[in-house]
Formats: C-alpha cells, structure tokens, sequence
C-alpha cells in the first residue's frame, strides 16, 4: 500500500486542525475541489459521499479515527477521481 503525506505548516495548535479534519462529513472546509460532503453513519465506518466542484462524486469510508494520536485513516472507493486508493 503506497502512502501519501502532506506536510505543512499551519499557524494554529494542533488541537484545532484536529477539530476540523476529524469531522469527517465536513472536508469540503479543508479541500478546495470539494464543494460538499454528506456523511452516513458514525464513527469508525461511516461513510461519506464528496462532491466536487465539477459535480463529479465518489465515496470514502472512515476506517480509523484515532482522538488521542490525531490520526485519521479512510478508503476511496472506486471509481474514483484521485490517483490513490
């Protein structure tokens, strides 16, 4: 499985980029290309579909949401618009 990583540097704590990037129906506050996200279910395997500014949609599953070491890991379900999986 290939892995990607952003770093970069964002004048605020920790605490409050987590808030944000842990709400996993609420990416479209932190992607640009994404104009709104629904989210069904909750927590760990709840399902989100994103949908893009060219209206063109794909759905994820959240697979690990981890509070205490700020992790979140989800899967994009194919087909999707991005190179990854």
């Amino acid at each position: 499985m290939e892995i990607t990583k952003v770093n970069k540097i964002i004048n605020t704590s920790a605490e409050n980029v987590w808030g944000i990037i842990s709400q996993f129906s609420g990416v479209e506050k932190y992607v640009p290309a994404i104009e709104n996200s629904v989210g069904r279910g909750e927590g760990e395997g709840m399902e989100r579909r994103c949908t893009m500014s060219n209206r063109a949609s794909f759905d994820e599953t959240l697979l690990k949401l981890d509070h205490q070491k700020m992790e979140l890991q989800y899967d994009v379900h194919d087909p999707s618009p991005f190179p990854f999986s």
